[in-house]
């Protein structure tokens, strides 16, 4: 996140923006790199249900906590399940 963005979104109590692994299929890949990686280790789902589950639980308490008023984030931008890499490929070597 570039760092006005980020001074903003603590300003104002926003939570990060969130990006989650999903799934790939070759039945369903579209595109020929798509497919391609489908069909090595990065392909299936790799979707981290208990992740999504804590931020969608995150989500929640904030809104009902700013219908009543106060609130306080449980996760921040430093916490590192927002940063969490679920692939089985390294993002820096490609191994």
């Amino acid at each position: 996140m570039p760092p006005k963005v980020r001074r903003l979104a603590d300003r104002i109590g926003a939570g990060p923006a969130m990006t989650f692994a999903g799934r790939l299929e070759l039945e369903t890949a579209k595109g020929i790199l798509a497919r391609k990686m489908a069909v090595t280790e990065l392909g299936g789902d790799v979707r981290d249900w208990d992740l999504i589950g804590a931020w969608a639980e995150d989500v929640a308490d904030a809104i009902s906590a700013s219908e009543a008023g106060s609130w306080h984030r449980s996760l921040t931008f430093d916490d590192p399940v927002y940063f969490h890499w679920t692939s089985p490929i390294d993002p820096v070597s490609g191994e």
